[in-house]
C-alpha cells in the first residue's frame, strides 16, 4: 500500500503493527477478489499523475510500480504483489518513501457475502535517535496510513457491490492506489479543500507565535535573581544573556526550552496532518515570537535558540555534526556569536552538498537571514562605529 510521507535517510528502523479493520461486502468472493486484483499491464499514469504498471508477472507474484502524486511531487513505490486466488492479497514494499510496508488482504466467505480483514506494518527510518522511528511512525504515519486504507477498502465495497448488482458504470480497473493527501476520504471541491487546509494552518500559526512568545530567558532570570534580563549586559532575551548571567546550568534549560518551541513548530503540523506548507509559517511565526514576544513588549532575543530547534527538526543529523564543528571552534576562538554565524553557514552549505529537498534549503536559508538581520539590527550602533572607525578585528571580536 503505497503512503506519501517524508521519512530520513538514516537508519535505526522501528516496525508499527497497523490497525486491524474489517469490512463486509455484499457481493461474490471471486468477483471481489477480481476487481481488487484487476491490475492491468503498462497502464499509464493518469493526467492526475496516479497509475500502475506490472513490470513482471510469475504465476501469482506481481512486481508492480505504483505512482502517485500529491501537491509537492511525483512518487514512486515499487512493490510485490502476491495472489492468492479467492483467499488473499498481499502487498510488500521493495521501494519507496516508507522503509518498510508489508500488507495483507484476507477474504473469507459469510452468508451474503465476502468478509475482507486487513492487517499491516510499517517500519520508518529514524534521524539518529532509538525510538524516534516508532514515535514518527507511530504518530503520523500511522494514521494516514489508516485513511488510505479505509478509503481503498470502501471503494472496493462500493465497486464490487454495484458489480455484482449489475451496475455496469463501474465496470473497469479498481484504481487501487492514489494519493493520500488527496484520497483519504470524500471527495470535496477543491476551493473548499483550500479553505479547510488554510482553516487548519491558520490556529497553528498563530499558536507558534504565541508559543515562540514565551520568553524562557526572562522567566528564568527574574525567578533566579530577580531582575530584568532586558536591562542586563546584552539586554538580549536569550540563552546567550542568561549564560552571562547564570552560568551554564541556568542558560542550558533556557537553551533546551526554546530549542523545543521550534521543534514543535515543524513537528506539531506533521502529526496534525496539516498542509506541508503550514510549517512555513509557524516557523517563521515562532521564530517572530521569539524575537519579538508580545508578552514583553515585542523585545525578545535573535531567534538563534529556535531556528536551532527547527533545524534539528528538519535535518537532524547534519545539524549533529554542524554542532560538533561550531563547540569546536567556540572552544578555540572563544567567541559564541562568530562561532554560531560559522555554523548557520556551514548548516546551508551541507543542505546544498547533500541535495537535501529544496523546501528545506530555502526554510533554513530563510530562518539564517531573518537571524542574521535581526542580529545585524540589535547589534547596528557596534558594526557602524565599527566600520567607520576601520576597527576591522573589533568588528568581529566585538560581537556579543
Amino acid at each position: 500500500m503505497h503512503l506519501i510521507v517524508y521519512t530520513s535517510i538514516y537508519r535505526v528502523n522501528m516496525k508499527i503493527s497497523l490497525a486491524t479493520r474489517s469490512t463486509t461486502i455484499n457481493a461474490p468472493r471471486s468477483q471481489v477478489f477480481q476487481r481488487f486484483a484487476s491490475f492491468k499491464k503498462d497502464k499509464p499514469p493518469s493526467e492526475a499523475g496516479e497509475g500502475a504498471t506490472i513490470l513482471e508477472r510469475q504465476a501469482g507474484r506481481l512486481l508492480v510500480e505504483f505512482v502517485s502524486r500529491d501537491d509537492r511531487r511525483l512518487y514512486r513505490t515499487l512493490e510485490e504483489v502476491m495472489l492468492y486466488p479467492e483467499e488473499r492479497i498481499t502487498f510488500r514494499t521493495l521501494e519507496g518513501p516508507v522503509q518498510h510496508a508489508s500488507e495483507e488482504f484476507r477474504l473469507s466467505e459469510v452468508s451474503g457475502g465476502t468478509h475482507i480483514t486487513y492487517k499491516g506494518q510499517i517500519e520508518c527510518r529514524t534521524p539518529f535517535l532509538p525510538g524516534a522511528g516508532s514515535l514518527l511512525a507511530f504518530l503520523y504515519v500511522r494514521p494516514k496510513y489508516g485513511n488510505v486504507v479505509n478509503w481503498h477498502i470502501e471503494m472496493l465495497k462500493n465497486a464490487a457491490e454495484a458489480y455484482a448488482a449489475g451496475d455496469i458504470r463501474n465496470e473497469g480497473e479498481y484504481p487501487r492506489h492514489h494519493s493520500s493527501t488527496r484520497h483519504s476520504g470524500p471527495v470535496i471541491p477543491r476551493r473548499t479543500e483550500k479553505l479547510m487546509e488554510w482553516m487548519a494552518a491558520i490556529p497553528l500559526a498563530l499558536g507558534a507565535y504565541l508559543l515562540g512568545s514565551v520568553p524562557t530567558a526572562y522567566i528564568m532570570v527574574r525567578l533566579v535573581t530577580g531582575n530584568d534580563i532586558r536591562c542586563l549586559d546584552t539586554r538580549n532575551v536569550g540563552a546567550l544573556n542568561t549564560y552571562h548571567q547564570l552560568g551554564t546550568w541556568g542558560a542550558m534549560p533556557v537553551l533546551l526550552v526554546d530549542a523545543g518551541k521550534g521543534a514543535l513548530a515543524v513537528l506539531v503540523p506533521a502529526w496534525l496532518g496539516a498542509p506541508h506548507w503550514t510549517v512555513f509559517f509557524t516557523t517563521a511565526l515562532v521564530v517572530a515570537g521569539h524575537n519579538w514576544p508580545v508578552f514583553l513588549n515585542f523585545r525578545g532575543g535573535k531567534g538563534a535558540a529556535a531556528i536551532f530547534g527547527i533545524s534539528l527538526a528538519v535535518v537532524p543529523l547534519l545539524v549533529l555534526i554542524t554542532l560538533a564543528v561550531v563547540a569546536l571552534i567556540v572552544l578555540v576562538i572563544r567567541n559564541v556569536v562568530l562561532g554560531v554565524a560559522f555554523g548557520f553557514i556551514m548548516l546551508n552549505t551541507l543542505l546544498l552538498v547533500t541535495g537535501q529537498d529544496a523546501e528545506q534549503v530555502v526554510l533554513c536559508i530563510f530562518l539564517t537571514l531573518v537571524v542574521t538581520v535581526t542580529y545585524l539590527i540589535s547589534s547596528r550602533d557596534h558594526v557602524t562605529n565599527s566600520i567607520r572607525d576601520h576597527r576591522w578585528k573589533e568588528l568581529f571580536t566585538g560581537l556579543a
